[in-house]
């Protein structure tokens, strides 16, 4: 029979320690670079405007905001007063959804484990 030390069993329990954090670190960065990228697009899908054929003679005052625009005024909305609460909510919202899908599967696992038992 082989002893195990309690160095080394604090050792093995430090690196899955690290490895925890670092997993759920990048999942964190993967959603927020996701939602950093993807979003925008999504919303300007979304929220465009459908064309219209203007009448004879009439010129629009508002200029199309292209998809350029789009990441700008998102990103401005970040850092604005007014829009700040609703742009960082749906910035961190996929990763609050792939929290709860997690913990949702979690809790499935351990309600199927105990009843096998």
């Amino acid at each position: 029979m082989v002893q195990v030390m309690p160095e080394q069993m604090a050792s093995a329990k430090s690196a899955h320690v690290k490895r925890v954090i670092a997993r759920e670190w990048l999942i964190f960065v993967v959603c927020l670079l996701v939602a950093g990228s993807v979003l925008p697009i999504m919303l300007w899908l979304m929220l465009a405007p459908t064309p219209v054929t203007p009448p004879e003679g009439f010129i629009p005052d508002v200029k199309p905001v292209g998809l350029r625009g789009v990441y700008g005024e998102f990103y401005a909305a970040l850092l604005s007063k007014a829009d700040a609460a609703a742009a960082w909510a749906l910035l961190f919202g996929p990763y609050l959804v792939v929290q709860l899908v997690r913990s949702i599967w979690w809790a499935y696992r351990i309600v199927r484990t105990t009843k096998a038992r």
